[in-house]
């Protein structure tokens, strides 16, 4: 599933989204114009997924069942993740100047921030707390980087 397949669902179920229109188009082996999961190295599609992977990842070492060792400096850090090194990088260099960027990584770096709190929660056995935070203020920072990334993708392919 592609990312006009993904806005397709969170835009109305099977309502098609509109065609790209001036911006990056890609054209199929039918010849139909549709825009790229990819922009200047990004798979928009992969980023939100691996963004909202992270509630799971987080619940995991909530309950106490995560094999991963997570630390909470790490995952503080916005420039880690690969959405985070696109920001700090190419995409900076190709598109820091577009509000919508601005945002973008404003509201990255504190879904980090959100995510470390609650890992440093269930770390300090804090369970309640931190399943607290995660559906709370780590939710709504998740939900911010995934309208943003939505944003700034329709921005740069030029849709409606």
């Amino acid at each position: 599933m592609g990312m006009l397949d993904v806005l397709r669902g969170w835009l109305g179920g099977g309502r098609a989204a509109p065609p790209p229109a001036q911006g990056r188009t890609l054209v199929d082996n039918v010849g139909e114009a549709h825009a790229p999961d990819e922009i200047d190295g990004l798979d928009f599609k992969k980023a939100i997924d691996a963004h909202m992977h992270w509630k799971q990842r987080l619940q995991a070492v909530i309950e106490g069942h995560s094999a991963e060792r997570l630390d909470v400096a790490t995952v503080a850090r916005d420039d880690r993740c690969v959405l985070g090194q696109w920001i700090h990088g190419a995409g900076g260099d190709s598109h820091g100047h577009l509000a919508q960027f601005a945002q973008l990584r404003e509201h990255h770096a504190d879904f980090h921030v959100c995510a470390a709190a609650v890992l440093a929660e269930a770390q300090a056995g804090h369970a309640q707390e931190a399943q607290r935070q995660l559906g709370g203020q780590y939710a709504r920072a998740s939900e911010q980087v995934k309208h943003d990334l939505i944003r700034l993708y329709l921005a740069l392919t030029k849709m409606p």
